[in-house]
């Protein structure tokens, strides 16, 4: 097939194989990640000493490999697994919120939109973007890019 005469491709569909697998929400910790590699590498090599060598151990191993790297990226970089994200804070009262501007979306014809980078909630340091909406009246001015707010 002309498909695997690129090298990179082998090792990249199980990697973007195991990102899409995370998306389905299937949650499992680092450490059973590695676990289950431990598994399936013992399993290969039952196999491979049952079938005298008829399995293909490396490429085998290989993909097994790049598929849970790419479950453990995702793991690693999903933002709301963070101790410290506002969706796992007890926001039962919001009195204070501090927050800065990071980037100005078009607006509506009705609202002004902006994505905010929040860095602490009633006091209590956090990290998260939130989608922040502002009616426009003649009052208001629009906010600028990096600017730092507490309401």
């Amino acid at each position: 097939m002309v498909f695997f005469r690129f090298p990179i491709l082998i090792p990249l569909l199980p990697f973007v194989f195991g990102i899409v697998i995370y998306g389905w929400n299937i949650n499992f910790s680092l450490q059973e990640i590695l676990l289950m590699l431990l598994f399936f590498l013992g399993l290969l090599l039952i196999l491979k000493k049952a079938f005298l060598r008829k399995v293909p151990f490396f490429e085998s191993v290989a993909m097994i490999v790049f598929f849970l790297f790419g479950f453990a990226n995702a793991d690693l970089h999903n933002e709301k697994k963070a101790t410290n994200h506002y969706l796992n804070l007890d926001l039962k009262a919001l009195n204070l919120i501090d927050f800065e501007v990071s980037e100005r979306l078009k607006p509506t014809e009705r609202k002004r939109r902006y994505v905010i980078e929040l860095s602490s909630i009633n006091k209590k340091s956090c990290v998260g973007k939130v989608l922040l909406t502002i009616p426009i009246d003649s009052l208001t001015s629009p906010l600028s890019v990096g600017s730092r707010f507490s309401t």
